[in-house]
């Protein structure tokens, strides 16, 4: 991909590594719901933060399943030489249904803090359609910006549930239909699509969990309506080929979670990667003359 524009100063750098806070800490909770099928769950993780091999924080995930709903919270915290430079902190969480095998939001919210900004997301959500929306800041007027309408906020998920990936079947998780999607994404300020193409199957090994295959996913990020097709940020993403994303299962259902992201950016990978990697499926065996709980 081509980087020889823009960003050349060191604090043009560091400025560049900041517009990504946000997503990273929102993909400090992108861990999947389990399918419909009889199953219960809860997912522990732990994360590091590093640009270019460099340490510049930690997230944590904690994500409950049952067999028609889910929930997931996430926080994320800059550590290390990073906070010197652009300290940040943050939080989001998620929860909603699995209908038919489909994610289906009812709320989401994502809060996060820098030295020069606090950036908040509130939405409510009922069958794919964004009821409420509440952002601050909400993106200045500008003659190319790309007008938000109702339409683009109707058959589309939230940036967590996006990342919840449920096969149906009874087939090996561990292939390329897990990366071969479309994803619809509203994030409270703009609407974009993540395109999942598979890149391949390889060998990962947590140190505190799981060891095994992941299937490997190139993302492609399509932006649809309120950005600025001007805007470099804009452009850079667009044109970014070095997006790609881990999934492994979570035991005893039909979901993969992500195990590690990276975004190639001009000074180095920044990647968020599993360190602890906890789950837990519970096999739901009611009898049918069971007697209901009260």
């Amino acid at each position: 991909m081509r980087r020889e524009s823009g960003f050349r100063s060191s604090a043009e750098r560091r400025h560049r590594v900041a517009r990504h806070l946000p997503a990273v800490l929102a993909f400090a909770a992108l861990l999947a719901a389990a399918s419909p099928a009889a199953a219960d769950g809860k997912v522990e993780a732990k994360y590091d933060i590093t640009l270019a091999g460099v340490s510049l924080g930690h997230a944590a995930v904690v994500i409950e399943v049952t067999a028609d709903s889910y929930s997931a919270s996430g926080s994320a915290q800059l550590t290390g030489v990073m906070r010197a430079v652009v300290s940040g902190h943050g939080t989001a969480a998620v929860r909603g249904n699995i209908v038919g095998g489909r994610i289906v939001p009812l709320s989401y919210s994502m809060w996060s803090e820098s030295k020069k900004r606090t950036d908040e997301v509130r939405m409510a959500m009922a069958a794919g359609v964004v009821r409420e929306t509440f952002a601050n800041p909400i993106p200045g007027p500008a003659p190319d910006r790309v007008p938000l309408t109702d339409a683009h906020r109707v058959d589309v998920l939230d940036p967590m549930s996006a990342g919840f990936i449920v096969l149906e079947g009874t087939g090996d998780l561990i292939n390329p239909a897990a990366c071969d999607r479309m994803v619809p994404i509203f994030d409270g300020r703009y609407r974009y699509e993540i395109e999942l193409k598979f890149f391949r199957i390889e060998k990962v090994s947590v140190p505190k969990g799981y060891v095994g295959p992941a299937v490997v996913c190139n993302a492609t990020y399509r932006p649809i309506a309120g950005h600025r097709p001007s805007k470099l940020p804009t452009k850079y993403t667009t044109e970014n080929d070095e997006i790609r994303v881990w999934l492994v299962p979570i035991a005893g259902t039909r979901a993969l979670v992500p195990y590690k992201l990276s975004i190639g950016t001009i000074v180095g990978a920044l990647v968020l990667q599993a360190t602890a990697f906890h789950t837990e499926a519970k096999e739901i065996t009611t009898p049918v003359s069971a007697p209901k709980s009260q």
